[in-house]
């Protein structure tokens, strides 16, 4: 739930309107305070169907690309920033 907390105190950091949090259908998922803050903010939460892995598959292949690639937590002083590394990426 570390990382869980993470992301809530990223939120923080500025307006996140439209953001989609992608997840699979884990159990820390489904956990009402989770779903609650999320839906508290301007958060989308998008789960994939049970059972059904390929669902998500072109998201999971970039998303994984992305989390060894460029996300590092202390990197990153404010979205705009994150946001301009993204796309020169």
């Amino acid at each position: 739930m570390s990382r869980t907390k993470n992301f809530i105190d990223f939120r923080k950091r500025g307006n996140l309107e439209g953001l989609v949090l992608h997840s699979d259908q884990g159990w820390q998922h489904k956990q009402y305070g989770y779903r609650k803050k999320l839906q508290d903010g301007p958060t989308v939460q998008n789960m994939s169907r049970k059972d059904n892995c390929l669902d998500n598959a072109v998201k999971e292949n970039l998303f994984g690309m992305m989390k060894t690639e460029l996300l590092n937590p202390g990197n990153y002083s404010s979205l705009k920033r994150f946001g301009r590394e993204l796309r020169e990426h």
